[in-house]
Formats: C-alpha cells, structure tokens, sequence
C-alpha cells in the first residue's frame, strides 16, 4: 500500500507541476496551498494506514520548490519537468487544431448538404428529425414555424410506404430504395420520389444512430415514361389488326398451296408464304409483349394476394411441357416456401418467361430447376439452368429492351427481345429485386425477390 499511495501522490504532483507551470501558478500562493493541502491530506491517510512516509515526499516537494525559484530567475535547467511541460502544451495544441478541423468540415458539410439540389432528411433511432436541408422544408415542411429538428417523422410525410422504408431500415440496418407520390400543385398531378436510404450507425460499437434518406424528384422521367407507354401501346393497338389480318391470309394460303399436287413441298411460292406466316407471328408476340409492357407500366392491373408456390409452378409447368419436351428437357420444381403475395398473372408470366428463356438457350437433354425460399422479409424464387451461362459484359444490360446477347443465335430461337424486360417490370411492380448470376459454362441462376407485405 506504500507504494500506491506514493505513486498516486508522485503523479498527482507531476500533473500538478506541469499544469502549474503551463498556466503560470508554479510560484503562486494558491498553488502551493493547495499542494501543501495534498500532501498534508496524503500523510493523515499514510499515518491512518500505519503507513510510514520516507523522503520521496521531502525530496519532491524540495524539486518543486527549485524549480520554481529557477522559473522566476528565468533559468533553463528545469530537467523533466520542461519536457512535461512541453509535452502538454503539445497536446493542448492538437486537441485545438483537431477541434478547429471538426468545426470547419461540419461547416462545409451543411454548406453541401444545404445547396444540393434534392431533398436530405435524417432521423435518429426515435424517428425524430435530426436535420432536414432547405430543400426537404420548402417541400415537405412548408407550414413549420421555426426548425423542424426533433419532431416526428409523421407529421411531415404520413405517406405508408415512406414511413415503412423508413423503420425497415431503422429495424433491419440495411439500405433499400423505393419510391412513393405525394399531391402536386394541380389536382391531377402527382410528385413521384425516390428515396435512397441508409441507416446510420457508430462503425465500432455498431450501434443503430439512426437514418438519412435522399429523396430524388423522378416525377418529369415518370410522366415520361407514361407518354413513351401510351404511345407504344397505341401503335401497337394499330398494329395488332392488320397483323392478324396478315397472319391469317398467310396460314389459309399456305395450307391451299401444299393442297395442290402440281407444287412442291420445295417450291419458292410454298417457302415464301412459309417465311410470311412465321415473320407475322413473331410481329404479333412482339406486339403482344409491347401492349402488356405498357400495361404493367400504367398499372391498369395489380392485385396482390397470398398465392400457393406448388400451383403456380404446376400452371407454368404445364403450359411449357411441350416446348420442354421437344428438346428432351426436364423441369425440376423444388417448394421450401408455400407461399408468396404477389398477382397471381403476372407472377405467372414471371416464371414462364424465365423457364422459357432457359429452354432456348439451353441444349438438348439439360434440367431446368425452380427453387422457392425465404430470405429475411422476401419471398425467393430462382430458375437455375445448366445451360452454357453469360458472359459478364452482357450481365448489367441483359434486362433491356431489345437486348440480345447474341443477335444471330437469337433469330433462330425467336422470341422479342422483351421477356426480361417484361420479368423486370413485374417484379419491379411488386416493390422486388430481381437479379442474376451466370458464369460460361457452368449455367446462369434467374432469383426474383418478392417482399413480405
């Protein structure tokens, strides 16, 4: 016990010297009463203890007062306790500076953050505003008196789908985009946004913060798109008449021609209406396909409801047998997940164009396998086939319109270069994500995620 409390005291009287001497009360009265009060309170405490004091104290207090006396007659032969002195100083230095940074970076911080042109929200772990740029205020706060810091969420967007991507992200700490519409200037008109959010929290204790969202005005694209689609869906209107038109004097010509015995199965007259008929029919799916992109688009039909995973497959299954069973192909159905809510037709046309795609471009004799799961709040559903996979560089614009991997090899196989799109669109239409993996050679895996509303 000696040498603890002579140890605490020698630091103690270290510290003191050099804040003494940094402050310059080294040689002041106060500081040697309060030093002569330690050192008085310490012996009380040794005596007490049956603790004998030996000389360590005498020789530190008679230090102090050398240095002192040499700090008063402006000596430089201070030993130690310069450097200790330094030393502090140093320090009390750097906390400035680092202070001085930390300032001058939130400064600039809200300087961007209040000039950026979208809306930025931030909430803690309580859904109370913590900061909300300009932006966010002349949007969403216009009628607030004063900051808008520390009240609720609610009482500037009720939207539901906001309010719930905000505590899905706050509950399961991960980011998610989505989007949502609020009432615009006119009565008719609505503002669309997308909201990119992302939780916030301490990297070390990995302690939930909170969450900031930037609300991305989309609302001039979506009208947009809501044109390109109305017009799309009437020209293809236009177009669907005299292709059935076309399609159906072509078959009945095709079929009077190999009735005649005086023309071959060889003939030029029999394989151009042969080439007429097939064209037309490969314009009529890709009208077909148009008209129901542009109808998933406007949102003409949606209905979410609990549908069974087993039945679905089964319908889809067997509406491809005989394609299937042209090639030699086999159909695997594997159910981990009985259910899922999503529109029964429209998940529907999900897997069959999936199984389909697979069945094009796989050989003869390979399986095709569906797998449905649970992952977290989604509903899994992939289609794996061991077919001769994707290269990379096609991956991230495989989704598109009219995309093709290989535009020859996609002329033999038919179809119109808008089955993906129309599966992205779906699944997009179900707040989901849809994805995929492939690697040549070994196959490529379709996985569509469907939430758990």
């Amino acid at each position: 016990m000696i040498i603890s409390v002579v140890v605490l005291f020698h630091i103690l009287v270290g510290i003191g010297f050099g804040l003494g001497a940094s402050f310059g009360y080294l040689s002041s009265g106060a500081f040697w009463g309060s030093l002569v009060s330690i050192e008085v309170s310490v012996l009380i405490t040794a005596i007490v203890a049956g603790i004998r004091i030996r000389s360590p104290f005498v020789q530190v207090m008679a230090r102090a007062r050398d240095l002192a006396l040499a700090k008063e007659e402006g000596s430089s032969d201070l030993g130690d306790w310069t450097d200790l002195e330094s030393t502090l100083a140093q320090i009390g230095e750097d906390l400035r500076e680092s202070r001085e940074r930390i300032d001058q970076e939130r400064v600039q911080l809200k300087v961007l953050l209040n000039a950026i042109s979208e809306a930025v929200l931030a909430v803690d772990s309580d859904e109370r505003v913590i900061f909300a740029n300009p932006r966010f205020r002349s949007i969403f706060a216009r009628g607030a008196q004063g900051s808008v810091k520390g009240t609720r969420l609610g009482e500037w967007i009720r939207d539901p789908i906001f309010l719930a991507g905000f505590r899905r992200a706050l509950q399961e700490n991960l980011p998610t985009r989505f989007e949502f519409s609020v009432s615009g200037e006119s009565e008719n008109q609505q503002q669309v946004y997308q909201v990119s959010l992302a939780p916030v929290a301490f990297r070390r204790e990995e302690r939930m913060i909170g969450a900031m969202a930037i609300l991305h005005d989309v609302s001039e694209l979506k009208r947009a798109e809501r044109m390109q689609s109305t017009f799309i869906a009437d020209v293809s209107h236009e177009l669907r008449t005299p292709l059935t038109s076309i399609q159906g004097y072509s078959e009945t010509l095709e079929e009077e021609l190999k009735s005649l015995p005086e023309i071959r199965a060889d003939s030029v007259a029999l394989k151009s209406v042969s080439v007429i008929r097939r064209n037309t029919a490969r314009l009529m799916l890709l009208v077909g396909d148009l008209l129901e992109l542009s109808s998933i688009e406007a949102g003409r039909r949606f209905h979410p409801l609990a549908v069974s995973t087993r039945e679905i497959s089964d319908s889809v299954a067997l509406q491809l047998e005989p394609q299937l069973r042209a090639k030699k192909q086999k159909l695997e159905i594997q159910i981990d997940q009985p259910t899922v809510i999503a529109d029964a037709p429209l998940l529907e046309q999900v897997l069959a164009n999936l199984i389909d795609n697979a069945h094009k471009y796989c050989p003869e004799g390979t399986t095709i396998r569906v797998h449905w799961s649970s992952e977290g709040r989604f509903t899994l559903v992939r289609v794996i086939d061991n077919g001769p996979g994707i290269p990379r560089e096609h991956l991230a614009r495989l989704f598109d319109r009219f995309y093709r991997v290989d535009r020859s090899r996609s002329r033999d196989t038919g179809g119109s270069g808008l089955g993906l799109s129309v599966v992205r669109k779906i699944v997009e239409t179900h707040q989901g994500e849809l994805s995929v993996e492939s690697e040549i050679g070994q196959g490529t895996v379709f996985t569509c995620r469907f939430p758990v509303i």
